[in-house]
């Protein structure tokens, strides 16, 4: 059983990636990535992208982005790049 008391709770903004984090990017297996699978940490450069490898076309900006967008962006890269 989990109690929680709280007098007051303020919502944090939602976190932005910047340039120097690092993101963990994964591809479920069973995709068209089996053969040289997306599965590893990857730092946001200096300019605010992640680059996935030339076989993933490169880059992907992220920074500026909450996490749940940064993730919608490498997902329709990959979905362009799957094409």
């Amino acid at each position: 059983v989990l109690h929680l008391r709280a007098g007051r709770l303020v919502p944090l903004a939602r976190y932005r990636v910047e340039p120097f984090d690092s993101l963990y990017v994964v591809a479920k297996p069973g995709t068209v990535f089996d053969e040289d699978p997306i599965n590893g940490v990857y730092p946001v450069d200096e300019d605010g992208a992640i680059d996935l490898g030339p076989k993933y076309r490169g880059r992907v900006a992220v920074a500026d982005r909450t996490v749940a967008d940064a993730q919608a962006a490498v997902q329709a890269h990959i979905r362009g790049v799957a094409k």
